[in-house]
């Protein structure tokens, strides 16, 4: 016999179900604002948003407007846009083509379509009409401004004037279309695992922390309500920087329904995750391992969807399968036009069942969790202590332990340290001071490695510092070869080379241009000089040498293959013999920082710069938290030497991974001198930064905020160096160039450069001692003051 609930009673039920629910999800928001955690990681996503969505433009001030161009006609004026200074021309053998490769655009550009006749509607003195096409994300006034600039530079260089017509050909994006939709989908994706992933767990490692995890389990609030509660303040925060991340690329956005939708869901996903993360850690150094667990398979494979080609085919097969991919391609596809419905609700229904089985899991280890605290909620309620059972008692068992094992830690931490010191009692002066200094160091330096935080750290740092450095190499690895033209001349042979698919082939304005390319590039280039009247000797049918320049750190035998290959190809291209003639002709790299040795430097920056920052503070803050700091100071060990044992670890920890990456790409450094002149430097303001702030603040958690603030002053300098360059207002740039980011970064690109002025060195290396005497003057003021207390 079956009983029936009686109606009224599920009413009052799932009432009581919903109030529960709010009062837990709105404590949740609340929560996460008075968290610092949870706020950084909230405002660094957001901050990467707009990062990825400024980057274009920033990159992209001052470059010549991108002219992609259809010609039915093959005209011969259109070709003469080639010699400007304002336009990059690219020529494409349909109109299709040309469509496709415009969807591809970071910064808005201009497709032409040259109609039959053009040449000739020119010669009879007609002002014929091309169509024009722009992205729909073009704003009409950049589409009048790329008008204009294409029809000035055409009367300037032609003598003739036209007239461009874009009403009505906006072009929509592909699911599949590279360029600013893939950044900006990147920059989606980015926000909801960052936000998902670390927001929750964050939040209920502080309830661990106040024990009102234990309140809430022995609570009317059963399992179901707690993943509810956590689950909607989760996807608030998460969708609201998913919707934040819409609105900074809204220009992009076709189907908001869609991008909506994806958010919500990708949210729900990320989300689930982070709740099951924070069930599973106890500690800031699990939640900071764990983390990294998490976040590298959902991002790598996002990057290895892209690099089809490159990566083998099954690993891009499988990266698509990965749930964040599917999250970036269905935000692709948001932003494209028309939308493959098959393929898109395959892909809403294959997010959304991970993220099911994953809040399956979720409740299902609460379930388990509310049955060992059961006997334990019994005994509470009753407030009899001698009543409690085995089981009840088992509860207080880690906590039994975790003291003992604190205060067996305390014995072991005096007693080491009364051994190491009483060698260096008996010895005074300086080998003793010395002697100290390293065995606080060689402590600290274990200990690190068995601290999982600090681990953590160094684990994410080399993991950044590897795929920056493996990255270019990547890329370029099945390019073809590249050839870089300087024509002397006014030759027709450039242009026929460029449209080739055996080698690519870049045009230069000047010879100084052509070896600053060819000196700065990562990959085997040889630029290449035509002389005046090339065409003239390719028609006397004699034999032709060329001057051949290349990257001064090839090696012979890689070099010998290159000059073979670029000979044997321009001889059957042009029909007569080339020789080229590189000898004597290696070329380096100036001061100017390049695309891809620039992003190699950038990314030793960064990672010394973590290390030091996040790194040292914690070996002083775990020294305050399990009050060994004190054992040491009552020992002989003075503050002064138990920072200097600290900085020691600090820079053998810093300077090991980028002195790895310094050797494995050796051929890229000049002057080793200054390159481990500005490795040392570097490290310092890096370690004498994490001592003050290590000094100063007394958790993990303000570390990591006030850390983390002082990362984005000198990497984001480092970066406004990088990608803007001379591109800045001439104040701000100023401001720019002295602060200690670029300073360090400015540094590294001296020691790649082939000729550098001696007084620019001195300059760099002065400014970086000052900041580091001046972070010193602070530090030595607060070991004063802590002494004195």
């Amino acid at each position: 016999m079956i009983t029936k609930l009686n109606p009224n009673k599920k009413t009052v039920q799932l009432r009581e179900d919903i109030r529960i629910i709010w009062t837990l999800f709105t404590k949740d928001l609340v929560d996460a604002l008075k968290n610092k955690n949870t706020l950084v990681v909230i405002l660094s996503a957001l901050l990467m948003v707009f990062f990825y969505r400024g980057l274009p433009a920033l990159s992209s001030q001052d470059d010549p407007v991108n002219l992609l161009i259809y010609d039915a006609d093959n005209s011969v004026s259109i070709l003469k846009l080639d010699n400007s200074q304002k336009v990059s021309l690219y020529t494409y053998s349909t109109e299709e083509e040309m469509k496709q490769f415009l969807t591809n655009g970071v910064t808005p550009e201009l497709g032409l379509s040259i109609p039959d006749g053009f040449d000739v509607a020119l010669q009879s003195g007609k002002t014929p009409e091309i169509q024009g096409y722009v992205m729909r994300w073009v704003s009409e006034e950049d589409a009048v401004e790329l008008r204009q600039i294409v029809e000035d530079e055409f009367t300037a260089l032609v003598g003739h004037s036209i007239k461009i017509n874009t009403e009505g050909n906006r072009v929509d994006m592909l699911p599949e279309s590279c360029g600013l939709g893939e950044t900006a989908s990147f920059g989606l994706v980015f926000v909801l695992i960052m936000i998902g992933v670390m927001v929750i767990p964050h939040l209920m490692l502080e309830e661990k922390q106040n024990r009102t995890i234990d309140m809430l389990s022995v609570s009317p609030a059963s399992a179901v309500h707690i993943v509810a509660g956590k689950v909607l303040a989760g996807l608030f925060y998460c969708s609201l920087g998913g919707i934040v991340a819409l609105v900074a690329n809204r220009v992009l956005v076709v189907h908001w329904g869609l991008a909506l939708l994806t958010v919500l869901i990708g949210s729900l996903f990320t989300v689930s995750l982070g709740l099951w993360l924070g069930i599973k850690i106890d500690s800031r150094a699990q939640l900071s391992m764990w983390s990294w667990v998490i976040l590298l398979p959902l991002i790598m494979p996002i990057i290895f969807s892209l690099l089809s080609g490159l990566v083998p085919d099954p690993l891009v097969r499988a990266a698509r399968y990965i749930p964040s991919t599917a999250i970036f391609d269905l935000s692709r596809i948001s932003f494209a036009n028309p939308v493959p419905i098959g393929r898109t609700l395959l892909l809403l229904a294959w997010v959304a069942s991970a993220a099911g089985v994953v809040l399956a899991g979720v409740v299902w280890t609460l379930h388990r969790r509310d049955r060992e605290v059961e006997v334990f909620s019994t005994a509470w309620q009753s407030s009899l202590p001698s009543q409690f059972s085995d089981q009840s008692r088992n509860l207080f068992e880690p906590l039994r332990q975790r003291i003992s094992n604190i205060h067996l830690f305390h014995r072991e931490a005096v007693y080491q340290i009364s051994a190491s010191m009483g060698t260096a009692r008996s010895k005074p002066g300086r080998r003793s001071s010395l002697s100290m200094i390293l065995a606080i160091a060689a402590k600290d330096m274990v200990d690190a490695l068995k601290n999982r935080l600090i681990l953590s750290i160094l684990l994410g740092s080399i993991f950044i510092l590897l795929s920056g450095a493996a990255l270019p190499a990547l890329l370029s690895a099945n390019l073809p070869p590249l050839l870089v033209i300087y024509d002397q001349g006014d030759s027709t042979v450039p242009r026929d080379l460029v449209d080739l698919e055996d080698y690519r082939v870049r045009i230069s304005s000047s010879q100084e241009e052509m070896e600053a390319v060819v000196g700065s590039s990562s990959e085997l280039a040889l630029g290449l000089i035509l002389p005046a009247g090339f065409d003239e000797l390719l028609n006397s049918g004699q034999n032709i040498e060329l001057q051949a320049y290349f990257p001064h750190w090839a090696k012979s035998e890689p070099l010998a293959q290159r000059e073979g290959y670029f000979e044997e190809q321009l001889s059957e291209t042009l029909g007569t013999v080339i020789h080229l003639n590189v000898t004597g002709h290696g070329v380096y790299p100036g001061v100017e920082l390049s695309s891809r040795s620039g992003m190699l430097l950038l990314n030793l920056v960064m990672v010394i710069l973590v290390i030091g920052i996040a790194l040292v503070p914690l070996l002083l803050i775990e020294e305050k938290e399990t009050q060994t700091l004190k054992v040491l100071l009552i020992s002989p060990a003075s503050m002064g030497q138990v920072i200097l044992g600290k900085a020691l670890v600090g820079l053998f920890y810093s300077l090991l991974p980028a002195l790895v990456i310094m050797l494995f790409y050796h051929f890229l450094f000049v002057h080793w001198v200054v390159a481990i002149l500005a490795v040392i430097l570097t490290a310092s303001v890096a370690v004498v930064t994490g001592l003050l702030l290590g000094i100063l603040v007394d958790s993990p958690t303000t570390a990591s905020m006030w850390g983390g603030l002082l990362l984005m002053l000198l990497i984001g300098s480092a970066l406004l160096k990088f990608f803007t360059g001379s591109q800045l207002p001439p104040a701000v740039q100023s401001i720019v160039n002295w602060l200690p980011g670029s300073v360090m970064l400015e540094l590294f690109s001296i020691s790649q450069a082939g000729e550098f002025p001696v007084g620019l060195l001195w300059l760099n290396v002065s400014a970086i001692l000052i900041a580091i005497a001046a972070i010193t003057i602070l530090l030595v003021w607060r070991m004063r003051r802590m002494e004195a207390l």
